[in-house]
């Protein structure tokens, strides 16, 4: 890819400094910029939550109508003796 990008004086004196520094050229200087830019959105990319869906396309009513009942009132002084498991088959005396 080959893409002319025009700056501002002041910018190509400083890309001109820093490349010299560097030992490279204005071209590498700016491929390294550009690089490390994009690695860094793709990585903080990754981490950005995604939107929720609208409600509309996750909840979705049962396709039956489910039992509505009065609830069933308990005493705060109840005392529950014993476990509250129902027996699996009835329990016959003799």
């Amino acid at each position: 890819m080959k893409y002319e990008v025009d700056f501002p004086d002041y910018i190509a004196a400083k890309l001109d400094q820093r490349a010299a520094a560097s030992g490279g050229d204005v071209v590498h200087l700016i491929q390294m910029a550009v690089v490390q830019f994009v690695e860094q959105d793709l990585a903080t990319a990754s981490t950005r939550r995604l939107p929720d869906p609208p409600l509309m396309s996750v909840e979705v009513s049962p396709p039956f109508d489910l039992p509505r009942h009065e609830a069933t009132p308990i005493a705060l002084d109840a005392v529950v003796n014993g476990s509250a498991r129902l027996p699996d088959s009835p329990s016959v005396e003799a």
